[in-house]
């Protein structure tokens, strides 16, 4: 009867042990389970943070390309001027054209020079040119940069103002280096401007100007022009 007994006890553990195996497998699927998609979910933010700052890298060196293309287009521009009031059909298509030295061929840039406005009248309100009256014309520099290798494009504009001042409005005006050198008491009320450099060496009574002095180089007080 003990036999027996003990034989009993010995199969009802092994049953209650058998049932616990089968709680320890399911409980161990499930933790896999989670395990696999935390693991995945990890990978997943992994791979779109990665193209997240792929696309950024792409986007600010686009700009950059995109800044460098408008940057030299305005250079470009500005040179114009230095010899011509109003730019030529080829002066227009030499800016348009112009080669980006450092960008190209891992950038394409398609740029554009229109004319806004043409030969406004308008009285400048700021500037060292403040209170002239000016024909104003207003263009319009636009660059596209695009990168070759993402496809990634940037479009950027820039508004330039020329403005020509008829010269009648200055009391001296000089195409070159303009040289006051050691005069008498000198005053002067009307507006100055030097094309280049302005020299001024006063003498022992002064001089005065009543109105702006401007100068396209440097205004230089006690040096002599050689």
């Amino acid at each position: 009867m003990k036999r027996t007994e003990l034989s009993r006890k010995a199969r009802g553990q092994e049953s209650k042990f058998s049932d616990q195996r089968g709680s320890a497998i399911v409980i161990a699927l499930f933790v896999l389970a989670l395990i696999s998609v935390f693991a995945a979910y990890a990978l997943s933010r992994s791979a779109s943070e990665a193209v997240s700052i792929g696309n950024e890298t792409a986007e600010a060196r686009t700009l950059y390309a995109a800044q460098g293309s408008l940057e030299m287009m305005t250079r470009n521009f500005n040179k114009i001027f230095e010899t011509k009031l109003n730019p030529t059909v080829a002066d227009r298509a030499s800016v348009e054209n112009g080669a980006v030295p450092g960008l190209q061929p891992d950038f394409t840039f398609g740029q554009t020079l229109d004319q806004i406005t043409n030969s406004t009248p308008k009285q400048l309100s700021g500037g060292p040119y403040s209170g002239l009256y000016a024909i104003q014309d207003t263009w319009r520099l636009r660059t596209t940069a695009t990168d070759n290798n993402s496809g990634t494009q940037v479009v950027l504009t820039r508004n330039v103002l020329n403005n020509r001042i008829p010269i009648f409005q200055f009391g001296i005006f000089y195409d070159d280096d303009l040289e006051l050198f050691r005069p008498p008491r000198f005053s002067f009320g009307g507006r100055v401007h030097s094309n280049r450099h302005f020299f001024i060496s006063p003498g022992s009574e002064g001089v005065y100007f009543d109105s702006r002095v401007t100068a396209t180089g440097h205004i230089i007080t006690q040096t002599w022009r050689n």
